[in-house]
């Protein structure tokens, strides 16, 4: 046996898709082990894969700036402890 590339396996994943979404929990399992067995990859990390496939993209993520310090140039005032 030996291991596909990562294109490969999204195509074999996408291709076994519709087959695992039609299966019932014996059918997806088998589905499973052939993808397992072909592709070299753990079941976990392939139900990974079918999930986020499923899910669809996610939304970008917002931007933040960067803070570097307050408006001014003052650092966050330190309490000083007076005895």
């Amino acid at each position: 046996m030996h291991r596909m590339d990562m294109r490969s396996r999204e195509q074999y994943l996408k291709a076994l898709l519709g087959r695992y979404l039609r299966a019932r929990k014996r059918g997806k399992s088998a589905l499973l082990d052939e993808y397992c067995r072909n592709t070299g990859m753990a079941r976990k990390s392939a139900l990974r894969k079918i999930a986020g496939l499923l899910k669809g993209e996610s939304p970008p993520r917002k931007q933040r700036w960067p803070v570097y310090g307050r408006p001014g140039g003052i650092s966050s005032p330190r309490r000083s402890r007076s005895k």
